[in-house]
């Protein structure tokens, strides 16, 4: 299996079908590292799971779904590994570098689930060749981690 950033079929990267698949792999890689992540995150910090309730409004789950995935990924995704690159920079470092930034800027001590998915979303952006695939995959990801806190609003 050829796990490099390296597009090989440059006519695959356009088509749609293509983009929509390494859309949702990127969301499931980033639910499947988030809830391992979750998972590990008690015996590894040493700190219990919050119980700490939560009620969103409608505003905030619009800038979680809608607002921030749309600035977040044309900051680290279509702006920041396209300038590394063009700096001579390979692919792989631009990416571990904008998702180590996206996952501090996160302001978390627990950043390993945003530096994974910052690796998934920069991934699905390379490999898609498309500005928007990173942020449609960043956007449905948010969608369905929010989708049992939007029924609370219902």
């Amino acid at each position: 299996m050829n796990l490099s950033l390296k597009q090989e079929h440059p006519v695959k990267s356009g088509c749609f079908f293509y983009q929509c698949q390494l859309i949702l792999l990127g969301v499931a890689g980033a639910f499947i590292s988030s809830f391992l992540f979750a998972f590990l995150r008690p015996y590894v910090m040493h700190q219990s799971i919050s119980t700490t309730q939560y009620y969103p409004t409608l505003g905030s789950i619009c800038i979680a779904i809608f607002i921030s995935p749309v600035i977040e990924e044309t900051i680290f995704r279509n702006g920041l590994i396209p300038f590394l690159k063009k700096k001579g920079w390979r692919y792989r470092y631009a990416i571990i570098t904008s998702a180590f930034i996206f996952a501090c800027l996160h302001f978390d001590w627990w950043i390993f689930p945003y530096f994974v998915n910052g690796l998934i979303y920069g991934m699905v952006k390379v490999k898609s060749n498309n500005r928007y695939s990173s942020i449609m995959t960043h956007s449905l990801y948010n969608l369905f981690v929010l989708f049992p806190l939007i029924f609370k609003l219902i």
